[in-house]
C-alpha cells in the first residue's frame, strides 16, 4: 500500500494514509511543569526523513497516547490537517496533523531499513544569535555539555508560581 509522503498533506483533504515513526513525544503542560497536561506532542517522520509537528489533544490523550512510543514506527490515519502553529514549532513547516476521536494508530509492519531514525535539524553555534529573541521555532544544537549549575527559583512573568530554573552551558567543537 503506498502511503502519503509528510510534505503532501494539506488541509483540503480527509483521507490520509501517513507510515511515520515517532520520532520525539512529549507533554505539554502550558506554563507550569506540574499542571495538567494540556495535550501530548509528536513530531513524526515519514520514510524519506520529512517531519511534521502532531498534537493529541487533551480529550484524545486517554486513548491515544499509549498507542504511540517514541521511536517506533505506525500506519496512522482518519486525521485533521490544520495549519501549524505560529509559535514554538518543533518542525518548521505550514501544517500539522491533530489526532482527532476517529483517527487510527497500527504500528507499522515490514518496516524499510531506510527509515530515518532520528529528526533534526541542527543549528551551528556560529548561528544561533542570530535566533536571540525568535519564539518562531524551537532550535535543535549539537554540543559537548561542559557545566550545570544547580536550580533556583525563577518568577517569570506568565507564571503564577515560581518555576525551577539552571543553566546549562555548551560547547561546540571549536
Amino acid at each position: 500500500m503506498p502511503f502519503d509522503l509528510l510534505p503532501t498533506l494539506h488541509p483540503k483533504s480527509k483521507h490520509w494514509v501517513i507510515c511515520v515513526r515517532a520520532s520525539r513525544k512529549w507533554e505539554y503542560r502550558g506554563g507550569t511543569d506540574d499542571g495538567p497536561i494540556a495535550h501530548v506532542d509528536l513530531v513524526l517522520a515519514d520514510e524519506k526523513g520529512n517531519a511534521i509537528y502532531a498534537e493529541i489533544p487533551s480529550s484524545e490523550i486517554d486513548t491515544k497516547s499509549p498507542l504511540i512510543q517514541e521511536g517506533s514506527i505506525y500506519i496512522i490515519s482518519r486525521f485533521r490537517v490544520s495549519r501549524a502553529k505560529s509559535l514554538y514549532r518543533p518542525v518548521d513547516g505550514p501544517y500539522m496533523v491533530e489526532f482527532t476521536c476517529y483517527t487510527k494508530v497500527t504500528p507499522a509492519k515490514d518496516i524499510p531499513e531506510s527509515f530515518p531514525a532520528y529528526i533534526y535539524n541542527l543549528t551551528s553555534f556560529v548561528d544561533l544569535p542570530k535566533h536571540a529573541g525568535e519564539n518562531k521555532n524551537f532550535l535543535d544544537v549539537l554540543g559537548i555539555l561542559i557545566e550545570v549549575s544547580d536550580t533556583r527559583l525563577v518568577q517569570l512573568p506568565n507564571q503564577p508560581a515560581p518555576t525551577q530554573n539552571r543553566d546549562i552551558v555548551l560547547r561546540d567543537l571549536r
